[in-house]
């Protein structure tokens, strides 16, 4: 559906040829989006793209059990449609994001709709770009300004976790559009099969041989057209 292509028709990416299914297994998380059909790349939304990039890769797991049911594929598939174009859905900018070793985080930059007197919230996901479970948690600077749902998790592999981040009204607009609100998020390989309900904060300290990473994004106000 986003590149216009059958499944085993030929494409090329950089120097690989090859069918579009085994350039989507082989390709880089960030490259991804250069298959997408050049008519609509600046038309969709990225929370839309995300979604239905999610359930692609599930599609073609070649774990059998991971593959959805046809009922999923189309449900999802229908809510990428329902919330493309929706306020805070910025068009899809690739660079627009934080790379690490476990997960992909767009945007890089939190954008909340300024409306005065209202409350304003956007959208993070979370990409995981691994093979293993990943369990993340994200803090921010202002809790008593921003409600994260949900603020931690398992991300299975090669899925996508939808963030929706709310914050408090404003009676003004800042300076500069700037928010002072920061948003720490820690990711961490956990076991496999594990669920929200194995969750520690120990799982996030630092220890000899455990990789924690850490990303720190900051937010702006944005002016609704």
């Amino acid at each position: 559906m986003l590149s216009g292509m059958l499944v085993y028709s030929e494409r090329s990416l950089g120097n690989k040829a090859a069918f579009l299914m085994t350039l989507v297994r082989q390709s880089d998380e960030k490259k991804v989006h250069e298959l997408v059909d050049p008519h609509i790349r600046h038309q969709i939304s990225s929370p839309s793209f995300f979604i239905i990039k999610e359930v692609a890769y599930q599609c073609i797991s070649l774990n059998l059990k991971e593959r959805p049911s046809m009922a999923i594929v189309i449900g999802k598939i229908e809510h990428a449609l329902d919330i493309q174009g929706l306020p805070g859905s910025d068009v899809l900018t690739i660079t627009d994001m934080c790379v690490g070793d476990f997960l992909i985080l767009h945007p890089s930059k939190l954008k909340f709709p300024l409306e005065l007197k209202k409350h304003s919230l956007c959208s993070l996901h979370l990409t995981n770009k691994t093979d293993q479970f990943i369990a993340f948690k994200i803090q921010t600077t202002t809790p008593l300004e921003c409600n994260v749902r949900p603020n931690n998790g398992i991300i299975l592999p090669r899925s996508v976790c939808n963030i929706t981040v709310i914050k408090r009204a404003v009676k003004e607009a800042p300076p500069g559009m700037m928010c002072k609100s920061k948003f720490k998020v820690k990711a961490v390989v956990a076991p496999n099969g594990a669920t929200t309900n194995n969750i520690t904060n120990r799982m996030f300290d630092k220890e000899e041989n455990k990789v924690v990473e850490e990303f720190t994004l900051r937010a702006i106000y944005i002016h609704v057209s």
